[in-house]
């Protein structure tokens, strides 16, 4: 099996973490074309300077992201799932792992730094993206 799909997103019930990414993109590009959504994309779009036809794919990209910190060893040491026992006995996943580790900071952390680095965005866009992306997780549990 591939270990794109042993790392896990969601315990219970189980949901590889590749699934939940895609999923959740899907979700958000589906949530956009409703007029309550919609409005939201409005004042996104004019905070951020960028016109509503560009940033729409680019929201989907990054709430495709939101969880991208649950692929760091120290979260996915914290389930008992066959593979992660596996994932341990190969040393890709630390025994003990951290415990005071926050996916949600490494992940919105990662993404601002991608936003920034890998396509120019700048600061005041990519930090506002990070903010968002912040009260998604807390919503996502």
């Amino acid at each position: 099996m591939d270990y794109k799909v042993k790392l896990w997103g969601k315990k219970d019930p189980f949901k590889p973490l590749i699934y939940h990414l895609i999923d959740a993109g899907n979700v958000c590009r589906a949530l956009i074309d409703t007029p309550s959504f919609s409005n939201i994309v409005g004042k996104l779009s004019k905070k951020m300077d960028c016109e509503e036809k560009k940033l729409i794919p680019w929201l989907q990209f990054i709430v495709s992201l939101h969880d991208i910190g649950k692929c760091h060893p120290d979260f996915q040491g914290k389930a008992e799932f066959f593979f992660v026992k596996e994932l341990k006995e190969r040393g890709l996943i630390a025994n003990k792992p951290y415990k005071a580790y926050r996916h949600e900071g490494f992940g919105s952390d990662w993404i601002l730094n991608l936003l920034q680095s890998k396509y120019g965005w700048g600061k005041k866009p990519a930090r506002t993206i990070r903010m968002e992306l912040k009260f998604l997780q807390i919503c996502d549990g």
